[in-house]
């Protein structure tokens, strides 16, 4: 990848360049050709991005304000600025369905995209911890602080939030995710239904926040 050193349009060279080079965080929806552009003239080299999940339903009720058409566009545009779009996506919200992960192994087919998808995490002091505390603690046999002390960076399942899938099943979906073996997912979601009925969408609001219902995509 090229990138720039702060010295005015002089191509990176890791033998003779002196200036800085740097990479920061971003949120999709804000993103702009121009401000790119800038950003990588100024040393931007990398840029991660937030874009959590595919899934208009989930994207809506998360409630970041980013769309399942801002996700691809802002990182086709990190990259026609020539900065390295390295994008974070989850699973296991509440609402987490095989309609979402399938969205997600859509974009990812679509985008080139290679990742191994973060947990959602119910950090204390956020809206998820607030409102689905007594089920968190209930997990650890209602100790709060062997919870605190089991919380990590999400790269593992600490308070189980998805009101579908139990931990066992999230790390299996993730794997196959990983593996883009959509077959075995769509393989599941017909035992899953046979166990459990249709699926019927969760209320994941919390007090004062507001949501948006959208079609969920649950027959595939």
């Amino acid at each position: 990848m090229l990138a720039y050193s702060q010295q005015d349009g002089v191509p990176h060279d890791p033998q003779t360049c002196s200036g800085v080079h740097w990479g920061a965080t971003s949120h999709a929806a804000l993103v702009r050709a121009g401000m790119l552009k800038t950003m990588h003239e100024a040393g931007c080299s990398q840029l991660l991005y937030g874009l959590e999940t595919f899934s208009p339903r989930v994207l809506r009720n998360v409630g970041k304000g980013a769309t399942r058409e801002a996700n691809p566009r802002a990182v086709q545009l990190t990259m026609d600025a020539e900065i390295r779009p390295i994008p974070n996506q989850m699973i296991g919200f509440p609402d987490e369905f095989f309609d979402s992960i399938l969205d997600c192994l859509d974009a990812w087919e679509e985008m080139g995209i290679m990742c191994k998808p973060f947990f959602a995490t119910p950090y204390p002091g956020s809206e998820w911890f607030n409102k689905y505390r007594a089920e968190i603690i209930a997990q650890y046999a209602g100790s709060l602080e062997d919870f605190l002390l089991d919380i990590g960076d999400a790269t593992r399942i600490t308070g189980n939030i998805c009101q579908s899938f139990d931990a066992v099943e999230l790390y299996g979906l993730r794997e196959l995710m990983v593996n883009r073996d959509v077959r075995r997912i769509e393989d599941y979601a017909k035992v899953w239904r046979r166990r459990h009925g249709e699926y019927q969408e969760p209320d994941v609001r919390w007090s004062g926040a507001a949501r948006r219902n959208v079609p969920s995509r649950t027959k595939r």
